[in-house]
C-alpha cells in the first residue's frame, strides 16, 4: 500500500498516469509550502507561549525587550541571555510580533496556544488537500477561482470585525491602566453588549476600515469573475493548457512583489502598531526583510515572463495582445530608458564629484549641502506630515524632513532602480529574438554563449539578464538599506 502511494493516482485511474501539465505539479508544491509556513507560524506561537515575556512587555512596554525564549546550559550558550528587564533574561527579538500581537488583542498566553493549535490543524487540513490533488482527484482551481476572491473577502470582513469587537476594546482596557490578566477574553468581549470604548488606539479603526474595503472588493471581483466564468463543465486539460501560467505566474509575482515593497517603506514611515516605532532594531529588520522579498518576487516576475514569451506564446505572436504591443516597440522602450539610465547616472555622481572636489579645495559654502547650496524635494514638502508623538526619550511617529543628501541619494537610487529595470526588461523584449541571434526562440529561454560563432559576446539568453538584474538587485537594495539604516541611526 505504501509503495502504491508513492506514485500518483493511487485511487483514481485518471490520475495514474500522472498529468502533465504545471498546474498539477505547481499545486502539490504550493500546498506543501502553505503547509510548512502554517507549521512554522505554529511553533513560534507555542514557543513564545511558554518562554516569552509577553505579560511583562504589556505591563512595561517602554522598559522591557520583547524576548523569544531563554538559552538553557548546555554546552555554554546560557552567556547569551541578556538582561531585558523585569528580572527576565533571555535572547532579544527583533521581529515586532509584540506590537502584532498587541494589535490583534492578543494579551495572554492561552491565546498565544489557542491560536498555534488552530495553525496546526490548519496545516494538517492543507496536507490532507495536497493528499488528494495527487491521490484521489484534480481539483481545477479556475472552476472556484471566484470562490476563492469570495473566501478571501469574507475573510477579511470578519478580521475588521475582529479589530472592532476585541482588539479595541482590549487595547482601551490596557490604556485605562487595567492588567492585561484580568482583561476579559475575545468570546466574552464579542458577548458583550455596552463595552465601553475609548480609542486611544485610534490606528485600529484605521486599520479595520483597511480590511472593510479590501474585503468588500474582493467580495466585488469574486462575483465579477463568475458572471465572467464559462461553463464548469468545459474545464478539461486542454482549457487548463491553454493558460498562459508563466504570465499569470509572472503577474501574481509583480504584485505581491511590489505590496512587499510599499509595506517596506509604510512599516519604517508610519507603523500602524502600538509600540513598534520604540523598537528600532526591528523596524530595521522588518524593512530589510520586506526589501528583500520584494526585488527578489520582482526578478521573479521578469523571469516568468520572459519563459512565457519564448514557450507559451510561440503560437499566438501573430496576436496583437498587450504582450506583443509592447515588444514590437521594444527599441523606443529601451531607447529612452537608455537615455533615462545615463541622465540618472552622469548627474547623480557628477554632484558627489562636484562635492568632493569643492570640499577638497576648502569651499565648504559651495558645495551641495544643508549648510551651503541646498536642493529641496518639491513633492516631498507639499505631503502632510504627521505630529511628533514622543514617549520618554523615544519617537513614536514622526516623518522626518528631507533634505539635500536625502535628494542626492534618491537619485542614486533611482539610478540603481532603472538600471536594474533596464537589464530585466532587455532580457524580456530579445527573449524571441534580436539582430545578433535571430534564432532565439528556437534556442528556448536559456542557452550557452557561442563564442567567436555569434561574435565572440555573451550576455544574450534571456537567462544571463535574470542574472545580471539579480546582481543590480543586490546592488540597488543595498544602497536603499544602507541609506535607511543610517537615516534611522540620524533620527534617533
Amino acid at each position: 500500500m505504501l509503495t502504491r502511494m508513492a506514485y500518483p493516482g493511487s485511487f483514481s485511474k485518471s490520475l495514474s498516469k500522472g498529468y502533465q501539465i504545471t498546474t498539477w505539479i505547481w499545486n502539490l508544491h504550493a500546498y506543501a509550502h502553505m503547509a510548512i509556513v502554517l507549521v512554522w507560524l505554529s511553533g513560534m506561537l507555542f514557543h513564545s507561549a511558554y518562554s516569552s515575556n509577553l505579560m511583562s512587555w504589556l505591563v512595561h512596554p517602554l522598559s522591557v525587550i520583547p524576548s523569544s525564549g531563554v538559552l538553557y546550559s548546555v554546552v555554554g550558550q546560557e552567556l547569551l541571555n541578556q538582561d531585558l528587564g523585569s528580572e527576565y533574561q533571555g535572547l532579544p527579538m527583533t521581529s515586532g510580533f509584540y506590537p502584532l500581537w498587541l494589535a490583534h488583542g492578543i494579551v495572554s498566553y492561552g491565546t498565544l496556544l489557542g491560536s498555534s493549535i488552530w495553525l496546526l490543524l490548519l496545516s494538517i487540513s492543507i496536507l490532507i488537500l495536497a493528499f488528494c490533488q495527487m491521490h484521489v482527484c484534480l481539483l481545477i482551481i479556475s472552476s472556484w477561482s471566484y470562490w476563492f476572491y469570495c473566501l478571501c473577502g469574507l475573510a477579511s470582513l470578519a478580521w475588521s470585525g475582529h479589530l472592532v469587537d476585541v482588539s479595541t476594546p482590549v487595547n482601551s482596557m490596557l490604556c485605562s491602566g487595567l492588567d492585561s490578566a484580568i482583561i476579559p477574553s475575545g468570546a466574552d468581549l464579542l458577548l458583550a453588549v455596552h463595552m465601553p470604548l475609548s480609542l486611544c488606539h485610534g490606528i485600529e479603526s484605521e486599520t479595520a476600515s483597511h480590511h472593510l474595503y479590501v474585503g468588500l472588493v474582493s467580495i466585488g471581483i469574486g462575483f465579477s469573475r463568475y458572471n465572467m466564468s464559462f461553463d464548469v463543465r468545459s474545464h478539461s486539460n486542454m482549457a487548463m493548457e491553454s493558460v498562459e501560467w508563466h504570465s499569470f505566474l509572472s503577474l501574481s509575482l509583480g504584485m505581491v512583489g511590489s505590496i512587499s515593497l510599499v509595506h517596506a517603506q509604510h512599516m519604517s514611515s508610519m507603523p500602524v502598531y502600538g509600540y513598534l516605532s520604540l523598537d528600532y532594531p526591528s523596524v530595521l529588520c522588518l524593512y530589510c526583510h520586506h526589501t528583500y522579498i520584494g526585488v527578489l518576487l520582482l526578478v521573479g516576475c521578469f523571469a516568468h515572463l520572459g519563459i512565457g514569451l519564448v514557450r507559451e506564446n510561440s503560437k499566438r505572436a501573430h496576436k496583437l495582445d498587450i504582450i506583443f504591443r509592447v515588444v514590437y516597440h521594444r527599441d523606443l522602450v529601451l531607447g529612452h530608458l537608455i537615455w533615462l539610465v545615463l541622465v540618472l547616472g552622469f548627474h547623480s555622481f557628477g554632484i558627489y564629484l562636484h562635492n568632493d572636489t569643492i570640499l577638497a579645495l576648502g569651499r565648504f559654502n559651495d558645495s551641495f549641502r544643508e549648510n551651503g547650496i541646498q536642493l529641496k524635494p518639491v513633492l516631498s514638502s507639499n505631503m502632510p506630515s504627521f505630529e511628533a508623538n514622543i514617549i520618554g526619550q523615544c519617537v513614536v511617529r514622526v516623518t522626518s524632513k528631507l533634505g539635500t543628501a536625502d535628494i542626492l541619494v534618491h537619485h542614486i537610487h533611482a539610478f540603481t532602480s532603472h538600471t536594474m529595470l533596464l537589464i530585466l526588461l532587455k532580457g524580456l523584449f530579445y527573449a524571441r529574438s534580436s539582430r545578433l541571434v535571430s534564432d532565439k526562440l528556437a534556442l528556448g529561454y536559456r542557452y550557452p554563449c557561442d563564442g567567436p560563432g555569434r561574435g565572440g559576446t555573451c550576455q544574450i539568453s534571456s537567462w544571463d539578464h535574470i542574472y545580471l538584474g539579480l546582481f543590480w538587485m543586490y546592488n540597488s537594495s543595498s544602497v536603499v538599506l544602507f541609506h535607511i539604516f543610517w537615516k534611522q541611526q540620524s533620527d534617533v
